[in-house]
């Protein structure tokens, strides 16, 4: 009985990490499968969101200039809580700058929240916050939002930190795209200003 107990648990577990690695790259193709930024966002808001069970989801840049978070994408959050959260001296949000993935399994128990009366009224119950790196510098935060107090697996926990980073790499990649193409149509538009050349 024993042994028969530990090959179910044992089926369970390869089939838990299966689960997770056809996962993963499903998203992982989606957010990189693209070099327009808008889409990007999207995957990692709402396909991420979808895929895990979340209620919503933010991402937030890193404004260097001002220090605060620029929200840039969102899904399924209501304008309150969008209107929280652009400053980087909250605890959780300090952590996830340093580079540190936040697991707030309370939301309402936890005394790193900040705005523990407006995640109640969302409806909010548990929170990851990790940060989002290109080049091994974090540039902003992705923050995942569930309707349920819950404990997250680590396999869990590091998937949103593979797929924080890999939505680090395609976002640095789409926006060296759209300097290019500014750069490409600053050059078009003075070759075309000295026409008489030809």
């Amino acid at each position: 009985a024993e042994q028969g107990g530990m090959a179910i648990e044992k089926t369970r577990l390869l089939e838990r990490i299966r689960s997770n690695s056809l996962l993963f790259l499903d998203l992982a193709s989606g957010i990189n499968s693209t070099l327009d930024i808008n889409e990007v966002l999207h995957n990692l808001t709402v396909k991420v969101s979808e895929s895990l069970g979340m209620m919503g989801a933010t991402i937030r840049l890193l404004n260097e200039e001002t220090d605060e978070l620029n929200l840039v994408a969102h899904h399924g959050l209501s304008e309150t809580i969008l209107s929280l959260g652009q400053h980087t001296d909250i605890a959780t949000t300090s952590a996830a700058l340093k580079g540190e993935t936040v697991i707030v399994e309370d939301a309402a128990d936890d005394n790193r929240t900040r705005y523990k009366k407006e995640l109640a009224q969302e409806g909010v119950g548990s929170m990851i916050i990790t940060p989002i790196t290109a080049r091994e510098k974090v540039i902003g935060i992705l923050r995942l939002y569930s309707p349920y107090v819950r404990r997250y697996s680590q396999d869990v926990v590091t998937m949103v930190q593979a797929l924080a980073h890999q939505g680090g790499l395609a976002i640095q990649n789409a926006s060296m795209y759209l300097k290019l193409q500014e750069d490409r149509e600053a050059l078009e538009a003075d070759v075309w200003s000295h026409r008489s050349w030809f």
